[in-house]
C-alpha cells in the first residue's frame, strides 16, 4: 500500500465503471438487473478491504507475500522480456533462464500459489503494478464468474432472484475472501465460469463452442490452482447429466430401480476416473489420507490460540478420515462460533455462521422432513448443490486444521448449500422475503 494505490485507483475505477455500467445493460437483464451493480462494488470494497486488513492489522500474510513476488516478477519483466514472459507463461521449471531469479521468489516451488504471483504480474503491466488495482481487476474477473453462475441459478429457478443474490452475491465471505489478490479470487472465479459453462453449453447447448472453451479454460486454473475443487466438481457434473437423463425415463417403477444401480455404477467409475487423474498429486487418493494429517497438524502448530479445532483423532488413513467426517462437516459449516473469535476475520465468518444455523434450523422447523428427503432426492438442483458441497466440507474440514484457513477455503461450498437450502424453502412455499408490490399506475374510478 502506497501513495501510488491512493492516486491511481479512483482513475482506474473512473475507467472502470463505466464499463461495467456498459457491461450491465447487455448482461444483467430483468429482476436480476438490480443486483449487478451493488454486487460489483462489494467485490471492490472487498478486494481493497482485505489488503488493507492485511496490512494494517496482521502486517503482512499471503496476499502481501503474493504482491511482493508479483512486484520482482514485475521488474523482471521490465529488465528482460524473454525471462519475464518464462516466468509468467511457462512450468515452473529450473533452466538457464529462471536460476538466478527463481531463489528469489517465495511460492516459485508452489505452482498453485505462484498461479496468484502470475496473474498480477500480468495485471501489473497495465496498473503500473499497483496492489490496489491489481486486487480491483482481480476481482471484477471473479465477479463476472460469479454473476454468470448467478445467472445460470437463476435461469433454473426464475423466481428467485431476490433469493439467490442473498445467498451467493451479497454472502460477506464471499466479497471478502473472493476478492482480494488470493487463490481463493482465481479459484472461485474460475468455479464460476465453469458451472455456467457447463450449464448454458452442455446442459442446455447454447453457444456450445465458446462455452465448452470457457468451461476447459475454468477446469484448467481449478486443477491448477485448487485441484481438490476440481475433484469435486466433474463428479458433481456426471451427476447432474444422469439426473437429466434419468428423468427422461416414462415409467417410474424402472426409474426408481435403475437409479440406484447406475448411481453406483457411476461411484465406482467416477471413484476410478478421480483417483486416475490425481495419480502423482498431493491429492492422489492413495495419500490424501496422511496428508490431511500432516497438514493439519502443522496448522494446528502454527495457529494463534483459539484458532485452531480439534476434528478427531486421524491415523493417516482413509477409513479414519471417514470415522471423522460428521465432525469434519459440521465444523466446515457451522463453525467458528461467536465464543470461538480471535479476530476480525473470523468475527464475519462467525457472524455469518449464525445466519446459516438459523437458515438450517428454520428449514427444519418449516419444511417436513420427508419434503426434505424428497427434494434431495429428486431436485437436480438440490441434488447436485449437495453433492458438490457436502464431501467438499468434509475434506476441507479435515485437511484445514484451523479456523483461519477454514474460512477461506470453504467459500466454493456457501453458494451451493445456502441456495440449495433457500430452494427447498422456496419450493415447499416458506419465502424469507415478502413480495414486493407493484407500483399503482393510476386509480381507477367505477362509475
Amino acid at each position: 500500500m502506497a501513495l501510488q494505490d491512493l492516486v491511481l485507483t479512483p482513475l482506474y475505477l473512473f475507467i472502470l465503471v463505466p464499463f461495467m455500467f456498459a457491461l450491465k445493460t447487455g448482461y444483467a437483464k430483468g429482476a436480476m438487473a438490480r443486483y449487478f451493480l451493488p454486487a460489483f462494488f462489494l467485490k471492490v470494497v472487498g478486494a481493497i478491504s482485505l489488503g488493507l486488513i492485511f496490512y494494517f492489522y496482521y502486517q503482512g500474510g499471503d496476499t502481501i507475500q503474493y504482491f511482493v513476488d508479483s512486484t520482482l516478477l514485475y521488474d523482471v519483466f521490465w529488465e528482460d522480456q524473454e525471462v519475464g514472459m518464462r516466468f509468467m507463461f511457462g512450468d515452473n521449471s529450473i533452466d538457464k533462464l529462471t536460476s538466478f531469479y527463481s531463489t528469489q521468489f517465495t511460492y516459485f516451488k508452489d505452482p498453485p500459489s505462484f498461479m496468484v504471483v502470475r496473474f498480477s504480474s500480468i495485471i501489473g503491466i497495465f496498473t503500473l503494478n499497483t496492489y490496489s488495482i491489481n486486487a480491483i481487476v482481480l476481482a471484477t474477473y471473479c465477479f463476472i464468474g460469479c454473476w454468470r453462475m448467478y445467472k445460470a441459478f437463476v435461469e433454473q429457478y426464475p423466481d428467485m432472484t431476490r433469493e439467490f443474490a442473498y445467498g451467493f452475491l451479497f454472502v460477506p465471505s464471499l466479497f471478502f475472501w473472493g476478492s482480494g489478490l488470493m487463490k481463493d479470487t482465481i479459484t472461485l472465479g474460475a468455479l464460476g465460469y465453469a458451472y455456467a459453462s457447463f450449464y448454458f453449453g452442455v446442459i442446455k447447448g447454447r453457444k456450445r463452442l465458446l462455452n465448452y472453451l470457457v468451461l476447459g479454460v475454468g477446469c484448467w486454473l481449478l486443477w491448477a490452482t485448487k485441484i481438490y475443487i476440481f475433484l469435486c466438481f466433474v463428479p458433481m457434473c456426471f451427476l447432474w447429466l444422469f439426473m437429466i437423463y434419468r428423468s427422461r425415463i416414462k415409467y417410474a417403477v424402472i426409474r426408481n430401480t435403475v437409479a440406484p444401480l447406475l448411481i453406483a455404477g457411476m461411484s465406482f467409475g467416477g471413484f476410478a476416473v478421480i483417483s486416475q487423474a490425481a495419480a502423482g498429486t498431493d491429492y492422489d487418493l492413495n495419500n490424501i489420507a496422511n496428508e490431511a494429517k500432516i497438514t493439519s497438524d502443522y496448522l494446528k502448530q502454527i495457529s494463534k490460540e483459539g484458532a485452531a479445532y480439534d476434528v478427531g483423532k486421524q491415523d493417516g488413513t482413509f477409513t479414519g478420515m471417514l470415522r471423522n467426517a460428521p465432525n469434519a462437516i459440521f465444523i466446515t459449516i457451522f463453525r467458528p462460533f461467536l465464543w470461538e473469535v480471535n479476530g476480525p476475520t473470523m468475527l464475519l465468518a462467525a457472524l455469518e455462521n449464525v445466519l446459516i444455523t438459523w437458515l438450517v434450523l428454520f428449514m427444519f422447523y418449516k419444511v417436513p422432513l420427508k419434503n426434505i428427503g424428497r427434494m434431495i432426492r429428486d431436485e437436480q438442483f438440490v441434488t447436485v448443490s449437495l453433492f458438490f458441497a457436502i464431501p467438499f466440507a468434509f475434506f476441507m474440514g479435515i485437511a484445514s486444521g484451523n479456523f483461519g484457513t477454514l474460512v477461506r477455503y470453504k467459500i466454493p461450498m456457501m453458494p451451493f448449500f445456502i441456495c440449495a437450502i433457500l430452494v427447498i424453502l422456496k419450493q415447499n412455499g416458506v419465502s424469507l422475503f415478502k413480495k414486493r408490490s407493484s407500483p399503482q399506475r393510476g386509480i381507477k374510478f367505477i362509475r
